[in-house]
């Protein structure tokens, strides 16, 4: 019979973390993307969301916690959880907090009720900063096409309740993207730079002589690029993170695991994995 290893202090702590987590909200997602689109509201589609993601991949805060050696975050804190205002799925952060249905506590966050399955907090100042932009969202979604015009079947689909989204008023276009999968194979196994440099070679080749459905495709590459640019910088600010971190360390062991961490992550901004933990860490980020 198997005997399983004990289990080691450093899953202990981060079980016990992960246990006993509270999920903070944080604006700054919100922020940094409401900027953004500002800034490329004329911009075509296809091209604006790779230009406001590789924004948020210059400015959102990027950190390593004690115990990690796969590193990645969606915000400023362990355990944030970021508003996607662009879409239709942020209203239920802000409705229990208008409805003041949450506390504010000594540790000076707003908390959901102690009874509900998962524990939920944010700062009065993330909430004020989110009130702040919501209003420009009301329009400016990225369904708000779609909800100005729709077939004529789409009534039906909500009498029939396909979904309990419909049945909530959602449109067509409501949901985040990230029930999208990746490419992962193809980002670990060839590395962003590869990937950059087939966008780019079509669009050098076809530099001042787009023609017919040339122009659509020129939208594609060049959203490859920006996308790749973006998440080429986001691996790097993790690998100077790492790396900062490794020389404040004093611990010899925990030292050599940061730097070796700097080093992957180092050879990720352009590269595919060498081996499996770059693999896995390629994946996360």
């Amino acid at each position: 019979m198997y005997t399983y290893r004990p289990v080691t202090e450093r899953m202990q702590r981060m079980r016990e973390r992960i246990r006993d987590r509270v999920v903070v909200f944080t604006a700054e997602r919100a922020l940094i993307l409401t900027e953004a689109y500002k800034k490329y509201e004329k911009v075509d589609p296809m091209i604006k969301r790779p230009l406001t993601f590789k924004e948020l991949c210059e400015k959102m805060t990027v950190f390593v916690e004690d115990d990690e050696i796969i590193v990645g975050g969606k915000g400023p804190h362990l355990f944030s959880c970021p508003a996607y205002l662009e879409w239709r799925a942020s209203d239920w952060i802000l409705e229990p907090l208008d409805k003041g249905e949450w506390t504010l506590r000594e540790d000076g966050l707003f908390h959901n009720h102690d009874e509900e399955p998962v524990r939920l907090a944010i700062s009065p100042e993330d909430y004020q900063a989110l009130k702040s932009v919501v209003g420009y969202w009301q329009n400016n979604r990225v369904g708000s096409v779609a909800d100005a015009w729709q077939p004529d079947h789409h009534e039906e689909l909500k009498r029939l309740l396909v979904s309990s989204y419909v049945e909530g008023g959602m449109g067509l276009c409501s949901l985040p993207a990230g029930h999208l999968v990746a490419g992962y194979k193809k980002i670990i196994t060839v590395g962003y730079k590869a990937i950059r440099d087939q966008a780019q070679a079509w669009l050098d080749e076809h530099y001042g002589n787009l023609m017919g459905e040339d122009v659509r495709k020129y939208l594609f590459y060049k959203s490859i690029v920006i996308t790749c640019d973006a998440a080429m910088t986001l691996v790097r600010r993790y690998s100077e993170c790492c790396a900062a971190k490794a020389a404040q360390t004093t611990d010899p062991k925990r030292k050599a695991e940061l730097e070796k961490m700097a080093e992957g992550l180092a050879n990720l901004v352009e590269n595919p994995a060498r081996n499996f933990w770059e693999a896995v860490q390629g994946i996360m980020m």
